[in-house]
């Protein structure tokens, strides 16, 4: 009797685990024919909306087909044919073109944030101790950035224009006097940092050394030599100290002057920064102004006939003002913010450091340079 009452229990457990089970398997294949039938209406929705842009994208077409012929300029363009543009290398560049010949003013409130940023930042580096004298070449061009930029024509060679007359005579009509013209843009942008230009550059780093050394002397380069700038340190904004500089008696590029100067006055400096676009300014200057000097402004010997010329090297100029006014540790900075073409030393003279371009790290080996901390 109690065994058959064993089997009638197990047998009901049995039961309700197989009901157990095909409730489960139910609410299983519930579920999967819930998400069955969401993935089909997504997929009816998607299509739908691709007909949808589809039927937009045609009209859109069609209406800028329309404006295309009624001679307006279409700003609303189609997405797809915005993509086929992007795509294209050539669609690409005339874009890129477009977005460049866009000039937009200055945003003020940018301009103020940035302002109020350099004044809060002019005392973060320490102060050196050393003494500076800091001449700068503030002519136009060393201003002369993407908004200031002109195109100008370059002629086809002589015997290009030669052969295309000849072709052109025989041809008839007016194409001899025919011209080609290509547009060139000049610039006038910082190595290692082109959006900035070598004017504002220099006027920043010079404003950064007066605003937290005790001993600077700022000067411009000029025809005769150089004239000294009287900038207070407690200057109120870039803009008033920028109207000294550019208002200046500017003149052409000698990078001894100085140095000339210094030994005239008979100044104590530890430190002569002189900052350029490029040393291949030199070449502006008369032929008897530059000797000392290499092609392009490089290191030279001296020039034979010392007692008839002045012999213009930097270099030479420096060791002369170490003995003159009794300066051994003297040093000299020469900053080409443009051009990598300098060699203002030939590598055998100690205390002399050519630097190209500027970015974050120049402000530091500068004075890491001018500490004594490498040679």
């Amino acid at each position: 009797m109690l065994q058959s009452q064993r089997w009638i229990d197990a047998l009901r457990h049995d039961k309700e685990l197989q009901n157990i089970m095909d409730r489960e398997e139910r609410e299983q294949q519930r579920i999967l024919s819930i998400l069955e039938e969401s993935d089909s209406d997504y997929e009816n929705s998607t299509s739908e909306t691709e007909d949808e842009e589809d039927h937009l994208s045609v009209c859109n077409q069609e209406s800028d087909t329309d404006q295309d012929m009624s001679g307006d300029n279409s700003d609303n363009e189609p997405l797809v044919e915005l993509r086929r543009r992007l795509h294209s290398s050539e669609s690409a560049s005339e874009l890129q073109q477009s977005f460049d010949s866009i000039d937009q003013p200055p945003n003020e409130t940018v301009l103020d944030a940035l302002n109020k940023l350099f004044d809060q930042t002019w005392l973060l580096t320490p102060a050196t101790g050393m003494r500076y004298m800091i001449t700068m070449d503030m002519r136009h061009h060393m201003f002369k950035g993407r908004h200031f930029c002109k195109s100008y024509s370059v002629k086809s060679d002589k015997k290009k224009a030669k052969t295309g007359s000849t072709t052109a005579s025989t041809a008839g009509g007016d194409a001899d006097n025919a011209e080609k013209k290509s547009k060139k843009r000049i610039f006038a942008e910082c190595f290692y940092n082109n959006s900035v230009t070598p004017g504002h550059a220099a006027i920043v780093l010079a404003l950064q050394i007066l605003k937290r050394e005790k001993n600077v002397t700022l000067a411009v380069f000029t025809e005769g030599g150089v004239q000294i700038l009287n900038i207070e340190r407690n200057f109120t904004n870039i803009e008033e100290a920028e109207y000294i500089f550019r208002n200046a008696n500017n003149g052409r590029v000698q990078l001894d002057a100085p140095i000339q100067w210094a030994i005239k006055s008979k100044a104590k400096f530890d430190v002569f920064i002189n900052i350029i676009d490029r040393t291949t300014r030199l070449m502006e200057l008369d032929r008897a102004a530059r000797w000392g000097r290499g092609p392009g402004g490089r290191y030279a010997p001296p020039p034979l006939t010392q007692g008839f010329v002045q012999d213009r090297c930097p270099v030479r100029a420096l060791e002369k003002y170490r003995k003159e006014c009794k300066q051994p540790n003297s040093k000299l900075i020469v900053m080409s913010l443009a051009s990598h073409r300098i060699a203002t030393s030939d590598g055998s003279h100690t205390g002399v450091l050519d630097t190209v371009g500027i970015d974050e790290h120049l402000p530091k080996v500068l004075d890491e340079f001018v500490k004594g901390q490498f040679y």
